[in-house]
C-alpha cells in the first residue's frame, strides 16, 4: 500500500508506568488497571505520531464496543472508520478479505487480518453475564434499531436480566460516545 511502517518499543515506558504505579496498586487487584493503562499509553503514543506527522489516527471500535461503552479512551483519534458496523459484520467483512482480494485493490493477496486478531476482537473484554457477540449484535440491533420491546427481544431468545444489563450499559456509554471520534 506504500504505507511507512515503524516499530516503535513501548516496553520501557509500560514498565516505568508499572513501577510508577506499584505503590498505588500493592494489596489491589491491578491487572485489569495495568491493562487499560498500557492500552491508554499505546494510544497516546499513536495520537502523538501522527500528530507528528500529519497523520489520521483511526479508532477500531466497532458499533457494539462503542454502544456498550467498552472502546477504550480514543480521544486522540480522528475518525472510527467501523463506528456504524456490529462487531459481527466486522469479523465477517475481515474473514472475507483474507479469502478474496478485490478488482484494482492495492493490499497483497492472501490473510491481512491474522487468526489471533479475529479471535480477540470477537472475544473482547465485555462485562460478565453478556452473551455471545452474535446475540450481543442481535440484541442491539433489535433494542436501537428495531424499536422492539423486552418481550419481543425475549421471543427472539434474549433473557430479560440481559436485555436489562445491556440497555443499563447503552445508556451509561452516552457521554463517552459524545467524546467519542466521528465515524
Amino acid at each position: 500500500l506504500g504505507c511507512r511502517l515503524d516499530n516503535v518499543a513501548l516496553a520501557p515506558v509500560l514498565k516505568a508506568a508499572d513501577s510508577l504505579l506499584a505503590p498505588a496498586f500493592a494489596g489491589r487487584e491491578s491487572a485489569a488497571a495495568a491493562d487499560r493503562l498500557h492500552a491508554r499509553l499505546r494510544g497516546a503514543t499513536l495520537a502523538v505520531l501522527a500528530e507528528r506527522m500529519g497523520a489520521l489516527l483511526l479508532s477500531t471500535a466497532d458499533r457494539t464496543d462503542r454502544l456498550l461503552g467498552l472502546a477504550m479512551d480514543e480521544a486522540g483519534c480522528g475518525y472510527a472508520v467501523l463506528s456504524d458496523m456490529p462487531k459481527t459484520a466486522v469479523l465477517e467483512l475481515a474473514r472475507w478479505r483474507n479469502a478474496n482480494q478485490p478488482a484494482g485493490s492495492r493490499g497483497p493477496a492472501g490473510r491481512v487480518v491474522p487468526e489471533r486478531v479475529l479471535a480477540r476482537r470477537l472475544k473482547a473484554e465485555t462485562p460478565a453475564g453478556l452473551p455471545p457477540v452474535e446475540a450481543l449484535d442481535d440484541l442491539l440491533a433489535g433494542l436501537l434499531d428495531g424499536g422492539l420491546s423486552p418481550a419481543d427481544l425475549a421471543g427472539r431468545g434474549h433473557a430479560a436480566e440481559t436485555v436489562e444489563t445491556v440497555w443499563r450499559l447503552v445508556v451509561q456509554a452516552e457521554a463517552g460516545r459524545r467524546r467519542a471520534p466521528l465515524g
